[in-house]
């Protein structure tokens, strides 16, 4: 099976570059936000320790190590409020269990039975 293969003119190829600096010129490239404010120095470690946590924890989505790191190194929040909240289990996951005779309406667990009607 033979590869198609196209050729293009000078003049094509001149036409394509003048249309990309147009819409370079019309359009601003999209930037990474940064609302931590971390410097360039921060963002290159940043993005270095998500890519090794993500080879050490393949099941981790990347995007909760990078909330994770944020948590951790924003600032905002200080390290030991956090290591209070892990200890006392406040960040556990939730160990009721739902069975599926329940419905969840906003934060409240009804039983089948006693799902509230609709007044009218």
């Amino acid at each position: 099976m033979s590869e198609l293969q196209f050729e293009f003119s000078d003049d094509d190829k001149e036409k394509a570059l003048n249309f990309e600096k147009k819409i370079d010129e019309e359009f601003e490239r999209s930037k990474a936000s940064n609302p931590h404010n971390y410097s360039n120095l921060q963002l290159a470690s940043k993005e270095r320790m998500i890519r090794n946590y993500q080879k050490e924890y393949p099941t981790i989505p990347a995007k909760w190590i990078d909330w994770c790191y944020d948590i951790l190194h924003s600032g905002k929040i200080p390290i030991e409020e956090i290591r209070e909240k892990i200890n006392s289990g406040e960040w556990e996951k939730n160990k009721q269990v739902k069975t599926q005779d329940q419905v969840i309406e906003g934060l409240t667990i009804y039983k089948e039975d006693e799902f509230p009607t609709k007044k009218e």
